[in-house]
């Protein structure tokens, strides 16, 4: 069965502070030459992530097979969907409203849809390939060879902040004065 898939995500700010019947709705991306979109809606005692196909569907018989993950900060589940004509958006209903929900994070609401969209069971649309991304990393536009770091500050000002998976206290080995070339060898052998 022949997929193709893409991921969207958004994080929502201030989700506490949301009034009753109000949204807030991320940018419109462009996935496989459709625009998507996710939307975080509250209705009375529930937050609602819809993910959104803006793609405009005029057959009623034509339709976009998906299936896939949705995560909420880091909880998931899976879902099926079809986008359809009259259906183009997929509902997800995260929880009930509290002001202290364990879900929120800072007041904050972290949406991603893993979305795979089933070529043989999808009609009517054309589905196209997914963009390769461009990710520009202001801490990576310059190059640093591995002979000028030094210390310990010179290998955190190559690593960006957000990299809390890497060991964020680096132990750097004394500088063997005999053989220079040890030195850039032991900067890049990870110790366990």
């Amino acid at each position: 069965m022949p997929k193709k898939s893409f991921v969207i995500k958004k994080l929502f700010e201030n989700v506490e502070k949301m009034e009753i019947d109000t949204e807030k709705c991320g940018d419109v991306e462009d996935h496989l030459g459709m625009s998507w979109k996710i939307r975080l809606l509250r209705k009375d005692q529930k937050l609602k992530a819809y993910l959104d196909c803006l793609e405009k569907i005029d057959n009623p018989e034509s339709l976009i097979s998906t299936g896939g993950k949705f995560k909420f900060n880091g909880k998931e589940q899976i879902f099926f969907h079809d986008f359809t004509k009259i259906e183009n958006s997929k509902l997800a209903i995260l929880e009930y409203w509290s002001q202290n929900s364990n879900y929120l994070k800072n007041g904050s609401a972290e949406i991603e849809f893993l979305v795979e969209i089933d070529t043989e069971k999808s009609i009517g649309i054309k589905i196209g390939k997914e963009k390769s991304r461009i990710f520009d990393d202001d801490v990576a536009k310059e190059a640093v060879c591995l002979s000028e770091i030094k210390t310990v500050s010179d290998l955190r000002s190559i690593v960006p902040e957000e990299s809390s998976q890497f060991d964020t206290d680096p132990k750097i080995p004394e500088k063997n004065e005999k053989n220079p070339a040890e030195n850039e060898r032991r900067l890049v052998t990870v110790e366990h």
